[in-house]
């Protein structure tokens, strides 16, 4: 399975911001990779000094947002998901804007229900502050 970790940029007087560097290390993405089997193929993508290459041949994309980069997911998300390619998008920005949320992405938000919550390897989630999902197909959104 390939899987892509988005954090993308965001726009900034019209223009998508580009940084030569980042000035800090995020850890979203490493740690939502760590949660994939060890036999997950995963590109983590910084946006801000990276490119996204929407014709890549991912299985699953994931993006972490935080504000205004919602919107840049949202554009993202759509390319991707024109090819078939299911999108999952988390973060803060995502609560409260839930009901937009799912029309742009398969999966979305941070809430969780009793019942059917798998890890991302599919096997059960053993801790609280691991990330949850139901299976596609199984009806919900996100758990």
């Amino acid at each position: 399975m390939r899987v892509a970790l988005i954090d993308p940029s965001f726009y900034h007087q019209g223009k998508l911001l580009k940084l030569k560097r980042v000035g800090y290390f995020p850890l979203t993405l490493p740690r939502l990779a760590s949660m994939f089997p060890a036999d997950t193929s995963i590109a983590l993508i910084y946006e801000k000094c990276q490119n996204v290459e929407t014709d890549a041949a991912f299985d699953l994309v994931m993006f972490t947002t935080m504000g205004s980069n919602l919107i840049r997911a949202e554009e993202l998300s759509d390319r991707f998901r024109e090819r078939g390619v299911p999108t999952v998008v988390g973060g803060f920005s995502v609560s409260p804007l839930y009901g937009a949320v799912p029309k742009k992405f398969r999966f979305g938000g941070r809430r969780r229900r009793r019942g059917g919550n798998t890890h991302a390897s599919g096997r059960p989630p053993t801790g609280r502050n691991e990330t949850r999902l139901r299976e596609p197909g199984a009806g919900a959104e996100q758990s």
